[in-house]
């Protein structure tokens, strides 16, 4: 095939010299398709030399799947006399796929199509925005959560599946709509002006909002709106995600109820039992019965004294891991050490280590070792309960052994501190214990229990925790003591 390459004119801003200085390849190719001009872009994109490219047809520079739409892109400008705008991936000398974009209009002259010209565009950038858009599109279509985006107004412009089951609204009846087709009547008009104040200043809100279904049904979200930005700073719209949470409050609610009335029941059944057993005792002479009176006393002594424990560790969870206190390790054990004392005066609990005054470990742990040290001492054999409390650091960790001369932690208690849960047939009786697990767990430290005839050893290790902020300090020392 015959091709005539642009001539350079050195002295002069001829037409060709300016073709050259365009980031675009530019060509002109005759009626059958055959290349007749080129600038220099083409072969610094292809890695072709003018000689190669003198050689080769228009389509031998792509890839194979995409000459065929190159051939029937030239023929309909070729027959029809329009532009045509192809997409196609040039495939460089050293077998580099480059995405391009050509635009090619026909050459007329005497009314006759007599080849066509055209630019092609290097899109890159712009298929790798659109792949990471189809990605985001693709895991927004495919999210559990329900996710709304509405225009600047609050109009709702698009809404993906989660939202459809959830909400019960299909797309094509939630878009041009507004939010306000979720109004449940449940929140005030303060709450609404509150949440729109927060985003129309830049902020994101997040909060629990109670919504109506489509069907009238209510149900309850985790929501966090944030606005959408444009290249000016300026807010665009707004992107929604809602966490139907529904059934996690139910659940709340059920167990809330259902500890209430047991320990209420409980306690006052329990209050009545007790009572009984103590006139039954004092009314018999039979010393057998006197002895079963008693152990039906302690049996349900223990129950109550358990669902005591048992609400004294929900309270404590929730004060403390809504809190973000750090404590000086030392002076923590200390303070455990003096309460423990307290209840237990004939006990022997030694504290040893050293660790810098200035690191800090999360507070949530302390009502962790309160309840291993005082268990420690509750279970120690001999008339004296032995407790040695050691403290070790490394650069990032701090860990804490404790060491009696009990009987050990049963089987079933250890697999609850270490594993956190428990064997079908095997259950932890130690509230305290599984508070023991939950509290370090949350403070990102483990457990480690080692049994043996000589006793007990347990070793928690914590990593240290940034300083207090200003604002913290004065709920530290409350924090790193047990509730």
């Amino acid at each position: 095939m015959h091709s005539t390459r642009i001539e350079r004119v050195p002295d002069a801003a001829s037409p060709a010299q300016i073709l050259d200085l365009l980031d675009e390849v530019y060509y002109y190719l005759g009626a059958g398709g055959e290349l007749l001009q080129w600038n220099e872009r083409l072969p610094e994109v292809t890695g072709y030399s003018h000689d190669a490219i003198e050689e080769m047809s228009a389509t031998d520079f792509f890839v194979s799947e995409d000459r065929a739409r190159i051939r029937e892109a030239i023929s309909t400008v070729v027959s029809d006399g329009r532009e045509v705008t192809v997409e196609a991936y040039f495939l460089t000398s050293d077998g580099e796929r480059i995405p391009y974009e050509f635009v090619a209009k026909p050459v007329v002259e005497g009314g006759e199509t007599r080849g066509l010209i055209g630019i092609g565009r290097d899109i890159t950038d712009r298929q790798e925005r659109k792949h990471e858009l189809r990605r985001l599109e693709n895991a927004v279509k495919h999210a559990g959560h329900a996710v709304v985006i509405t225009d600047a107004d609050g109009v709702i412009e698009y809404v993906n599946p989660a939202f459809e089951r959830i909400a019960g609204y299909t797309r094509e009846q939630a878009v041009g709509e507004t939010p306000r087709i979720l109004k449940s009547g449940n929140h005030s008009e303060e709450f609404y002006e509150d949440l729109w104040g927060t985003i129309l200043d830049g902020e994101v809100w997040n909060g629990e909002v109670v919504n109506r279904r489509r069907s009238g049904e209510r149900y309850t979200v985790n929501q966090t709106i944030a606005p959408i930005r444009g290249h000016d700073g300026t807010i665009e719209g707004f992107v929604s995600i809602q966490d139907d949470i529904t059934g996690r409050k139910l659940r709340e609610q059920q167990l809330e109820v259902f500890n209430r009335i047991l320990r209420h029941n409980l306690r006052n059944k329990g209050s009545v039992v007790i009572g009984s057993a103590d006139t039954l005792a004092e009314s018999t002479g039979e010393e057998t019965h006197r002895e079963r009176l008693e152990t039906i006393r302690e049996s349900m002594q223990s129950l109550i004294d358990l669902s005591k424990k048992a609400r004294d560790a929900g309270d404590l969870l929730t004060g403390v891991l809504d809190g973000g206190a750090t404590c000086e390790l030392l002076p923590a054990l200390e303070r455990i050490r003096a309460d423990v004392l307290s209840s237990y005066p004939e006990a022997d609990i030694s504290i040893a280590g050293e660790p810098a005054p200035t690191r800090r470990v999360n507070a949530r742990v302390t009502p962790a070792f309160h309840e291993l040290i005082e268990n420690a001492v509750k279970h120690a054999d001999g008339a004296t309960a032995r407790v040695d409390v050691a403290v070790t650091t490394d650069a990032t960790t701090a860990t804490v052994r404790i060491a009696d001369d009990g009987a050990g932690i049963p089987p079933q208690d250890r697999h609850a501190i270490e594993n956190g849960t428990e064997e079908p047939l095997s259950h932890s009786s130690g509230i305290g214990l599984w508070l023991t697990n939950w509290l370090v767990a949350y403070a990102g430290g483990d457990i480690r229990i080692d049994v043996s005839d000589r006793g007990t050893t347990v070793e928690v290790t914590v990593p240290y925790s940034e300083e207090d902020p200003p604002e913290a300090s004065s709920a530290t020392d409350l924090d790193c003591r047990r509730r």
